[in-house]
């Protein structure tokens, strides 16, 4: 899942670029057999609670391929 941001404190401001970067960031998923799902969000509003580096990790450890895959 990517996370797009778009705002005044975000890299891209409005939404048309960051419409046309999520597109190319799933193509290049897809290019690469890698199914993928974008959001664009706001980047001040947040899409839950805080979780900190715990959900990062555990997202991490949950993606990484196994040496039996």
């Amino acid at each position: 899942m990517l996370d797009v941001k778009a705002g005044a404190r975000a890299l891209l401001k409005v939404i048309g670029p960051t419409h046309e970067l999520a597109c190319k960031m799933l193509g290049l998923g897809g290019d690469h057999g890698l199914p993928a799902l974008a959001l664009m969000t706001g980047m001040n509003t947040p899409l839950g609670l805080p979780q900190g580096n715990a959900a990062r990790r555990l997202a991490l450890a949950v993606a990484w391929p196994t040496a039996s895959s």
